[in-house]
């Protein structure tokens, strides 16, 4: 059975991280085996768990593992044949080193090969749950879509199989232009059944949903409706929205008291247009193992 899985995205510094190691935490106290990661390039789920992550899952806690994917690493993995070919063939042309190693990477690449770690964690079934700290709600929209935009890229820049390769050797040897050999192209075959899954896995409304984490401010509350909107015309499932960082009623008459009456003005915009559907409420002063339950994954 593949993992429930739940990614985490809002506007940046609204608490992404903090509410997915929660939701974690929650998930292994429940006796569910765990991995939370994370895509954000400034990552700082290390500092929200306490505990010195890397690119592999480390065990924090016996049902409980984290991981920081790195970009680099995995781009590495996935795009480094691919890369040194299509380097080979500009320097062929004339184009200088420098500029021949930028013009190999598609931009975006780096970060859809972190995505492709939550189909790494489907296909090996060792855990029961994946929650996945996202970047900013920009740069996840952008990601999201991008599975699908590199399938159609990959396949233009990449049209040959083996018979055309085996026709073309001759020209090719004729005006000394270098081939992709039979190595090169399993990867990139392999690529792109990667991304095919890895959109398939996004869409899997049974299994896969994304969850917006927001503050009760009037810019936050905005851009979460429109991330929203978006997910909703892209055909991704969002089936919770977390308020965090709202101002309980202990505070009245005390300095926060102002802020508590802000997010009070704020709070009808946030019913427009973000329900219906699970509203999880984390407030300020309350330790957050106390809310963590909120967050918890559907059955």
């Amino acid at each position: 059975m593949p993992p429930r899985t739940i990614l985490y995205t809002g506007k940046g510094g609204v608490g992404k991280t903090s509410v997915a190691a929660a939701t974690a935490r929650r998930c292994a106290e429940q006796g569910l085996r765990t991995v939370v990661m994370s895509t954000d390039p400034a990552h700082s789920l290390s500092d929200s768990l306490g505990h010195d992550l890397g690119s592999e899952p480390s065990e924090i806690t016996p049902m409980l593992w984290g991981q920081e994917v790195l970009a680099a690493a995995e781009m590495r993995r996935n795009w480094d044949q691919v890369s040194t070919w299509l380097t080979g063939l500009l320097l062929n042309q004339g184009v200088d080193r420098i500029r021949a190693e930028e013009l190999t990477v598609p931009p975006g690449m780096d970060e859809l090969f972190s995505l492709l770690q939550i189909k790494r964690h489907w296909d090996e079934d060792v855990f029961d749950v994946v929650i996945v700290d996202c970047a900013p709600s920009g740069e996840t929209l952008r990601l999201l879509g991008f599975p699908e935009v590199a399938e159609w890229w990959v396949k233009k820049a990449f049209p040959w199989n083996r018979s055309l390769l085996g026709a073309a050797a001759p020209l090719a040897r004729a005006l000394d232009m270098p081939l992709p050999d039979p190595e090169m192209m399993e990867e990139v075959d392999r690529l792109i059944r990667n991304l095919v899954e890895m959109d398939v896995i996004l869409r899997d409304h049974d299994h896969c949903s994304i969850r917006l984490v927001m503050n009760p401010d009037r810019m936050v509350i905005n851009e979460a409706r429109r991330t929203f909107t978006y997910l909703c015309l892209y055909g991704y499932q969002t089936d919770a929205v977390v308020v965090n960082r709202i101002f309980p009623d202990e505070v009245d008459g005390t300095y926060f008291s102002g802020w508590k009456d802000h997010q009070g003005r704020a709070t009808p915009g946030r019913d427009r247009g973000l329900r219906p559907g699970p509203d999880p409420q984390g407030k300020v002063f309350r330790r957050r193992s106390d809310r963590a339950g909120d967050a918890r994954p559907a059955e």
